[in-house]
């Protein structure tokens, strides 16, 4: 069991999944504030809710995964891993780790943005992982979402 858990504004920066439910509602508030509306007219309202419904579903999704994440770093065993795979386009990547728990051994996959943190990751580099308890399947590379201290931020 894990006493740290990564920042909300760390999984969203580190998380592909979650990174994309953050920018989601940046872009519905630019285009609002930056599309006029007909010539002489004030802008349509309708973007405006548009814009704050996708910010309140996106807030939930990103607080789900946070949530989602933070379970696992508080309730999941520290156990070395290895990269097996590490591959990263434009901006995103995927890298696959493996690392036995309870005797056997699991694979698991991230879908990670790619940033400083993330591209020194690299095939053959043993790194420690956080595996939830009760669905071994399910697991976080720890350096990429904390300090190497052990604090989130």
């Amino acid at each position: 069991m894990n006493s740290a858990h990564p920042s909300l504004w760390r999984v969203a920066q580190t998380d592909y999944f979650a990174s994309i439910v953050t920018t989601i509602p940046l872009v519905a508030w630019v285009m609002y504030l930056l599309l006029p509306g007909p010539a002489g007219q004030a802008r349509d309202p309708w973007l405006a809710y548009a814009a704050f419904g996708l910010t309140l579903i996106c807030g939930l999704i990103l607080l789900w995964r946070w949530l989602f994440i933070a379970s696992v770093f508080q309730d999941g065993k520290q156990i070395e891993g290895t990269i097996t795979q590490a591959d990263f386009r434009r901006e995103r990547g995927r890298v696959t780790c493996t690392y036995i728990f309870q005797g056997q051994k699991y694979e698991s996959t991230s879908t990670i943005l790619k940033n400083k943190r993330t591209s020194r990751l690299h095939a053959g580099q043993k790194v420690m992982v956080i595996v939830s308890s009760q669905n071994p399947k399910r697991a976080f590379l720890q350096e990429i979402y904390l300090q190497p201290d052990g604090h989130f931020l």
